[in-house]
């Protein structure tokens, strides 16, 4: 008959067996064990085993008591010959672990959730799934994607230049319609094209536009694709500047624009358009009749400075102005007498200094 301490040690030799047995059949799982095996709910173990991933083993143990399975030995060695890497506590499990929370791990901790990558500036379980690098960067006063910045352009505030930032699109043409006429119930990039005669040229990288012909003539500048802008800041405005020639047979007795204000700025989006202009008379494209013209201006986008938001535009201004996604400049030179030279412009924009401020 066996004494009670041989029977106490059998089955000490089977638990740890059964932990060991556990701890190789289950490798990116913590190991079902109980009994001395398991840490106590303060995450404390017997002497001399240590705590490792809510199980009471012993590091490096070499298989005389149960190894700890997340161990890296001094070597590097992991018990399971595997090999041992970095893992970043990830309270808000958004994908991200934040700086300075890892570990280096011989396998997948079972107790926490974890992250491969660090870089989380908000690692919160209240509010901090929604900032980790990546997402794009709202217009709220904080750092949303972590890069140090908040409320960084374009997509707060716009593009500083909407010819020559990254990702961007220019475009012109001579619509078939004469929008000046009337007010447009839409944005005109997507318009049909006049396509008699020469078309516009523009040149993004220069800044230039040239149109000729009594018609409704449409520059855009469009956003990267998925991309919008959001423009609602109170104090935000469009900067334009540069030089506008214009040949016409009508100078210097008659209109040489279309007796409307010159440009219409066109601000379009998934929400709808706003259409700004300026009053009769004080047109930044007409300010005299002496080519070339110099034009130096800065409208606020929600109306002011001479700039007024015209009928026809989406009444929701705000959800306009959160999701703008290209610029409209629109001019249309007025019809000279028949039998003498069609009108023609060129506007030559500084290109560095066309965008949102």
């Amino acid at each position: 008959m066996r004494s009670p301490a041989l029977r106490l040690l059998a089955v000490a030799f089977a638990l740890t067996a059964l932990a060991l047995f556990a701890l190789v059949s289950s490798c990116f799982q913590p190991p079902q064990v109980g009994g001395p095996y398991r840490c106590d709910p303060s995450q404390a173990c017997p002497s001399p085993y240590t705590c490792d991933d809510g199980i009471c083993c012993i590091p490096d143990a070499g298989g005389t008591a149960l190894e700890c399975p997340s161990y890296v030995a001094p070597n590097g060695r992991c018990s399971d010959g595997g090999t041992a890497r970095v893992y970043f506590q990830d309270l808000d499990q958004d994908g991200y672990g934040a700086n300075g929370s890892g570990r280096l791990l011989c396998r997948d901790p079972g107790g926490y959730a974890f992250a491969f990558d660090a870089g989380d500036c908000n690692d919160s379980v209240d509010g901090g799934a929604a900032i980790h690098p990546g997402v794009p960067d709202a217009c709220d006063g904080v750092d949303n994607n972590c890069n140090g910045q908040m409320d960084e352009p374009p997509t707060c505030g716009g593009p500083r230049s909407i010819f020559i930032d990254p990702g961007m699109s220019v475009g012109a043409k001579r619509l078939q319609m004469k929008w000046f006429n009337g007010s447009p119930p839409h944005c005109l990039k997507d318009d049909p094209e006049d396509s008699s005669g020469q078309a516009d040229v523009v040149n993004q990288f220069a800044g230039t536009w040239h149109g000729d012909r009594a018609a409704t003539h449409v520059l855009w500048m469009q956003a990267p694709a998925g991309i919008t802008w959001d423009l609602s800041d109170a104090g935000r405005s469009l900067h334009i500047s540069g030089t506008v020639t214009m040949d016409s047979a009508n100078y210097p007795d008659d209109w040489i624009w279309y007796p409307e204000s010159h440009p219409w700025i066109m601000l379009c989006g998934p929400a709808g358009f706003l259409r700004l202009a300026t009053p009769p008379g004080q047109s930044v494209f007409s300010l005299t009749y002496e080519p070339p013209t110099g034009f130096l201006e800065t409208f606020p986008v929600r109306g002011g400075n001479g700039w007024n938001i015209q009928p026809g535009s989406t009444p929701d201004r705000d959800a306009v102005l959160r999701q703008v996604e290209h610029v409209e400049v629109v001019v249309e030179p007025y019809p000279t007498d028949a039998g003498t030279p069609a009108p023609s412009f060129d506007i030559d924009f500084d290109e560095g200094q066309m965008g949102f401020r």
